[in-house]
């Protein structure tokens, strides 16, 4: 009796857990991303920046933010690494795409990629977060500044 009882009460103290996938271009930042979710929290000692390889595979974190317990698969950017996408898109249930303000090769092929993701009909109506990165990086270049004045601009026909 006691075990029915017991078993009844983690069934109702169990918190849904919901599956979010992380995904980018290489190197963006998607790894320090997670690190620093894990931080916040969770309340743990993330990776310090320095400390971080770049993704082989996935990395995965297991976060709890309020009353809510997610899975944060965060996956390797590289191109020969993106057939692993497919397996984890179809059970996503929100999407977080990184994308690297500083590099603006990687910056319009991320918008191409972002594209391709969401032309998936298994992606429609899903969550989706757009995390610019590393915007306080000092570089030389003033491309995302370049780049958020010509999406302001009125289109021509």
């Amino acid at each position: 009796m006691f075990s029915l009882v017991q078993g009844l009460v983690q069934s109702a103290q169990e918190r849904p857990i919901r599956r979010v996938i992380m995904l980018g271009e290489e190197q963006c930042g998607k790894t320090t991303f997670l690190e620093a979710a894990k931080g916040l929290f969770d309340g743990g000692d993330p990776l310090k920046p320095e400390q971080i390889r770049p993704t082989v595979g996935l990395n995965v974190g297991k976060l709890k933010v309020k009353q809510v317990a997610v899975l944060l698969w965060d996956l390797g950017g590289k191109s020969s690494l993106r057939s692993i996408w497919d397996r984890y898109l179809d059970h996503a249930e929100g999407i977080i795409f990184v994308i690297d303000a500083t590099n603006e090769t990687q910056f319009l092929q991320a918008k191409v990629t972002l594209r391709s993701i969401l032309a998936r009909e298994s992606m429609k109506d899903r969550p989706l977060l757009v995390f610019v990165n590393k915007q306080d990086v000092q570089n030389d270049s003033n491309f995302p500044q370049q780049q958020q004045q010509q999406q302001q601009q009125p289109q021509s026909s």
